[in-house]
């Protein structure tokens, strides 16, 4: 028959990438993204102090000892020392112990009215998708017309008419952010 036998030469990477081959073939959009950034120390760095704020605010207690509200009249408006890392303020509360404290409750704020603001936005785009006519011009509208005004202005207003509180934080915010998150 005939001599002619298939090319088994192997292929040449394109600019010098390997080839992934057996267990590390995978060739989906999120494996792509996984092989750059697990080389990339700016990745690393970043991750690591993601990781540390965030066990910052749920567990506390592993980087300070001090009372957040505890205060020392003799130690007032200290600058930053060995002892209060970002000093004191002027009824002597510790700035490091309070912020370290407050970030529980800033990351809460922040992951309720995220989730609550994408959650309605993303019914709203659904309904008006799904249903479309009127609906859709209605939805269209409510959109532009809250784009149009300062988000953090509105906050702010809102907060002022309604009150001070956590709870209408976080209603506040998921409100006036739910076009911002979905656009």
């Amino acid at each position: 028959m005939s001599d002619l036998k298939p090319d088994t030469t192997p292929i040449e990477p394109i600019l010098g990438e390997t080839i992934p081959t057996g267990r590390d073939l995978n060739l989906t959009l999120w494996g792509d993204v996984w092989r750059k950034l697990k080389r990339d120390k700016r990745f690393w760095i970043s991750a690591t102090m993601v990781t540390i704020f965030i066990l910052m605010a749920l567990v506390p207690a592993l980087f300070f000892t001090k009372d957040p509200n505890a205060c020392n009249i003799h130690d007032t408006a200290l600058r930053p020392s060995r002892e209060h890392w970002f000093g004191t303020d002027l009824l002597g509360c510790d700035y490091y112990t309070r912020v370290i404290y407050g970030a529980r409750t800033t990351f809460l704020v922040a992951l309720v009215s995220s989730l609550i603001g994408g959650i309605g936005g993303t019914g709203l785009g659904l309904l008006a998708g799904y249903h479309g006519g009127v609906l859709d011009e209605l939805v269209r509208k409510l959109v532009d017309m809250q784009l149009a005004f300062p988000y953090l202005l509105l906050a702010i207003s809102a907060m002022a008419v309604a009150g001070r509180s956590l709870p209408i934080l976080v209603v506040v915010l998921a409100l006036s952010s739910w076009p911002v998150d979905e656009s």
